[in-house]
């Protein structure tokens, strides 16, 4: 297992379209935990959406157009994570998802057609679900 700062370092590469923005209210602001223990939902569904979303301590804003790779973390979600149509890219890969629900963990649109995921592990029931 990876430690907490080498799993940041590597957890997002959003190219040079993205944004650090001062935390003006760093709490109301979704975050990416990653250490598989707190919840990492709200987080990551703010960057697959293209909205503003904590890592590390660092506000991040995607621009529309950047892709998004998430890669080699260990998230705990306490609801799912839906993926719907969007401008650009999203690559999931080498990722641990757990969860304490039954339903499914991923929620793939089937408009989602720029998404790929690979080579994940889902410690969860029922792991994706496309709608």
């Amino acid at each position: 297992m990876t430690d907490r700062r080498t799993f940041l370092k590597g957890l997002l590469a959003v190219g040079a379209g993205a944004t650090i923005v001062p935390a003006d209210s760093a709490a109301s602001i979704p975050r990416i935990v990653g250490d598989g223990v707190h919840d990492d939902a709200p987080g990551l569904q703010a960057a697959i959406d293209g909205k503003l979303f904590m890592v590390d301590g660092q506000c991040v804003a995607l621009r529309k157009t950047t892709g998004l790779y998430i890669s080699n973390g260990y998230f705990f979600l306490g609801r799912p994570i839906t993926v719907r149509n969007n401008d650009r890219p999203i690559e999931i890969e080498r990722c641990v998802f757990s969860s304490t629900g039954n339903g499914a963990c991923l929620v793939i649109d089937r408009t989602a057609t720029n998404t790929t995921v690979r080579g994940c592990v889902f410690n969860h029931t029922s792991a994706i679900l496309i709608t």
